[in-house]
């Protein structure tokens, strides 16, 4: 391909590639692409993973901090229903 600019969906496709056959040469030669472009695109896809990775992980972590509030309401009110079940019990 002598074009310069390539679609994501091309990139894309040598990135998976490049990782099935472990050659960021073999594939760049298959296409006619300079290797050291293959390399980059390989390079930014293993950055933009990290990157997502991270971003999983903030939103993972903030849904389980609320979690954890909702968990502690739920045994408040446990609590509470149970002491006041007791001092009923005692009434009786």
């Amino acid at each position: 391909m002598k074009n310069n600019k390539y679609t994501n969906k091309f990139k894309h496709k040598i990135v998976n590639e490049v990782k099935k056959v472990e050659s960021t040469t073999l594939v760049a030669k298959k296409y006619n692409i300079p290797p050291s472009t293959v390399y980059y695109w390989v390079k930014k896809s293993e950055k933009s993973i990290t990157s997502d990775t991270y971003n999983d992980f903030m939103l993972l972590n903030k849904e389980n901090e609320i979690l954890k509030k909702i968990i502690m309401e739920k045994d408040i009110e446990i609590h509470t229903f149970k002491e006041l079940l007791g001092k009923k019990q005692i009434l009786l």
